[in-house]
């Protein structure tokens, strides 16, 4: 069993708005006995404001659930490849932009989409 999720669990900022994707793995869930999970993962190199206000002309938060996993067997590890959306990118929203939320980068109103791959060992 693969899971991928969103998570406060790093977040140092006054109102806990720092989000960041994680994930964990569960080898033992498919014999019946109480499922054994791995270390969460932290997926995001960088956190993001989930509660950028993207929409009804600056007014409307937005953050949506856009998140997926796919895993397969190589024959010697689990490839996993994560894919989500996050608002890091997002610079012209001043809610966005407060430290630790800025990276430098041109943005615009709209989540991008990121990818990581891990390589999981059984």
């Amino acid at each position: 069993l693969h899971v991928a999720w969103y998570d406060f669990r790093n977040s140092a900022t006054p109102g806990n708005e720092a989000l960041d994707v994680f994930y964990d793995t569960c080898f033992n869930c498919h014999l019946g006995a109480a499922p054994v999970f791995s270390d969460n993962t932290r997926v995001t190199d960088v956190s993001h404001q989930a509660n950028c206000l993207l929409f009804g002309g600056g007014t409307a938060a937005f953050h949506g659930d856009y998140i997926e996993l796919d895993a397969r067997w190589d024959g010697a590890n689990h490839i996993v490849h994560v894919a989500w959306a996050d608002n890091r990118n997002v610079t012209d929203i001043p809610i966005c932009t407060v430290s630790p939320f800025v990276t430098n980068n041109t943005g615009h109103r709209n989540q991008n989409i990121y990818t990581d791959t891990l390589v999981v060992s059984p």
